[in-house]
């Protein structure tokens, strides 16, 4: 056996000080491995060959990605993206592409300055003045709350570390800052992901969204001119949605509403643990599992996991149960939801519903708390005039976010690990309980052992 490490992300304030940068691609380990399968060389060969070679390698993955169709090719080359100043929005967006990573600035951490991103689209106009007089209305809350809950906490004998307390204020102070908020976080993504991504911010008619878009093409091109393609929207994803039918429909009361769960899940997850591992017949496994009494079930699960960890892994049988729920969560509480990608998580939208952080008790907070977001609402409605998408810059952390989540129980055991831990925030650990108590009272075996990391010890 031989291995060897074929590359690594490189900072490009390095990749400046080498001699001969043409050779400074992503482009030349995605053209070598894409020849591993038709030559008998050795892939350090085939790499060498590439790098001696940038040009020919370019025109191979040219032919190979785009014209041969083998798009996996381009998810060998990697890129790391700083985003500066881009807007909570926006950022939303471009945290919905599956595979990748995001890093982000917390808000939860970081004590914001009152940086925020005014649309280009009401540049000159008088909406202009009155969307910076909202933002700055919002600002002078968000300071205020911080203050008055960093003094409660203290004369509560708030314990923790100064960083502690000054987390644990502003983690519901933000809670009335608008989305246009500047941001900033760091990117990792294959150049497959980073072409779709880019489809996605064409077909967005927001002037912030294309702004993006080029600078991100410019950039990847630039290095890898022969992985990044089709880059713009054809004509039928623009004209997708505008096809469907419009059926009116009101946003349910529920936090958390079941859509549909698979049947028998536990008799699934038990019958897919022995077919993988002793083989056979899936379904004759599954439907003795079926014979099976309640005991004799609960009793072989405890068996198997005995012993479990909070680092352990479910096992994949566990994929075999799915569960699908419509939820109705802040933007804050979403903007935390929406990076288990590998969930299917379906955005709707906002509504003009929002959630009221519960250690704001005082009459005058919930008073001054009400008057944001009433005035966030009248500028929203005046956006939205100028174009549908614009509506959300001057919505805030606290409006209210709907959306499909589909996931199968082994994404919801690493789901509840995090979410219904002691440590996560609030609103969304209040949510996830209510997930875990109902997907347990679903799956009464399977789900049993659902619960945040903090829960294991106990």
């Amino acid at each position: 056996m031989k291995i060897d490490v074929a590359g690594f992300n490189l900072d490009s304030s390095i990749s400046g000080k080498i001699e001969d940068r043409s050779t400074v691609t992503p482009e030349t380990l995605s053209a070598a491995y894409a020849r591993i399968s038709r030559s008998p060389k050795e892939i350090t060969e085939l790499r060498a060959d590439a790098v001696g070679e940038v040009d020919r390698a370019r025109k191979s993955n040219q032919s190979i990605i785009f014209e041969m169709g083998h798009s996996s090719v381009a998810e060998h080359a990697v890129f790391n993206f700083d985003l500066i100043g881009v807007s909570r929005y926006l950022s939303e967006f471009i945290q919905r592409t599956r595979l990748a990573s995001f890093t982000e600035k917390s808000q939860r951490y970081v004590t914001l300055e009152g940086d925020y991103v005014t649309p280009l689209e009401i540049a000159g106009t008088s909406l202009e003045q009155e969307f910076h007089d909202l933002i700055e209305l919002q600002k002078q809350l968000y300071f205020q709350l911080y203050e008055s809950q960093r003094k409660k906490l203290l004369s509560e004998g708030f314990k923790g570390k100064k960083s502690e307390l000054n987390g644990a204020a502003k983690e519901d102070a933000r809670y009335v800052l608008s989305l246009a908020t500047r941001s900033q976080m760091g990117m990792t993504i294959n150049c497959r992901s980073l072409q779709r991504l880019l489809r996605r911010l064409s077909r967005t008619d927001l002037i912030e969204a294309k702004e993006l878009k080029e600078k991100l093409e410019q950039a990847a091109k630039s290095y890898a001119p022969s992985l990044i393609r089709y880059t713009e929207s054809d004509d039928f994803e623009k004209a997708l949605f505008t096809r469907l039918p419009k059926i009116e429909s009101s946003v349910p009361d529920e936090s958390i509403r079941l859509i549909n769960a698979d049947e028998n899940p536990d008799e699934k997850v038990l019958a897919a643990m022995v077919f993988e591992h002793q083989g056979g017949d899936y379904q004759a496994i599954f439907e003795e599992f079926l014979t099976w009494g309640q005991e004799r079930k609960r009793a072989l699960f405890e068996r198997l996991f005995e012993g479990l960890q909070s680092f352990d892994a479910m096992p994949r049988g566990f994929e075999m149960a799915e569960f699908t729920m419509q939820v109705r969560a802040s933007s804050s509480c979403y903007a935390q939801w929406k990076r288990h990608r590998t969930s299917t998580i379906l955005f709707a939208g906002r509504t003009d519903a929002y959630v009221i952080p519960p250690v704001y008790t005082d009459d005058s907070d919930l008073r001054q708390f009400g008057e944001v977001m009433k005035a966030s609402r009248e500028i929203a409605e005046k956006l939205r005039a100028v174009h549908p998408l614009l509506a959300d810059y001057a919505l805030t952390n606290a409006h209210e976010t709907v959306f499909l989540f589909k996931a199968n129980l082994r994404e919801l055991y690493h789901f509840s690990r995090l979410r219904s831990d002691e440590h996560a925030q609030w609103e969304i650990r209040h949510l996830s309980k209510q997930l875990d108590k109902m997907i347990r009272k679903l799956a009464p075996l399977s789900a049993s052992k659902m619960m945040g990391k903090s829960q294991f010890p106990k």
